[in-house]
């Protein structure tokens, strides 16, 4: 797909070193399908404490992101 030198693809990194990982970001990504049951949205919500603009599913319990 021709994105490695535009893209970090870490694979998993322990949970205390996240918020390093996320401030490097640019733009962050949370994707979710519409399910009958909620959603975590931890990995939004830690998106946010860093202030990064984030890209999302337009789902249910994601109306937080509406402005």
């Amino acid at each position: 797909m021709n994105v490695a030198n535009k893209c970090i693809f870490t694979g998993k990194i322990p949970y205390e070193k996240v918020p390093l990982y996320i401030n490097i970001a640019d733009v962050c990504v949370d994707l979710k399908k519409n399910l009958p049951f909620g959603y975590s949205s931890l990995k939004l919500y830690e998106y946010m404490a860093c202030e990064k603009p984030v890209v999302a599913s337009n789902i249910i319990d994601f109306e937080i992101l509406k402005k």
